[in-house]
């Protein structure tokens, strides 16, 4: 079992996050009672940008980089507030800082979707 260090978003595959007991199930488990609507909350932010970039390549222009770090304002306060959790926290928060093409945020939207499907489960489960 991998430890609880955030791979990076440039190694982040699929092969590895996508799978039962994947980096993003590991994710989802760590979680806890926290409620999936957060989740969704950041998504959600993340698929609006995803849509903006769609057909582009290349290094990210200034306004959706900008629209991009003005998440960490979002996230900061979740965490504040105590909705999100520390290593939900830690984990975007570096892999906002790591985004810099259009495929990155398509990777890091992928990464989510699993997280909150995975969420789903283990809510599921612990019925």
């Amino acid at each position: 079992m991998k430890s609880n260090k955030i791979t990076p978003l440039a190694e982040l595959k699929p092969e590895d996050f996508a799978v039962e007991n994947g980096e993003a199930h590991r994710v989802a488990k760590s979680l806890g009672e926290m409620k999936v609507t957060q989740l969704r909350k950041f998504f959600t932010q993340f698929k609006a940008i995803e849509k903006k970039l769609k057909g582009k390549s290349g290094p990210l222009e200034s306004p959706l980089k900008a629209e991009l770090l003005l998440l960490n304002v979002d996230l900061a306060y979740a965490f504040g507030r105590k909705l999100i959790t520390k290593e939900f926290y830690d984990r975007i928060k570096a892999y906002l800082s790591e985004i810099s093409t259009p495929e990155d945020v398509r990777k890091l939207v992928q990464f989510l979707e699993a997280v909150i499907a995975y969420h789903k489960y283990e809510e599921r489960e612990k019925k």
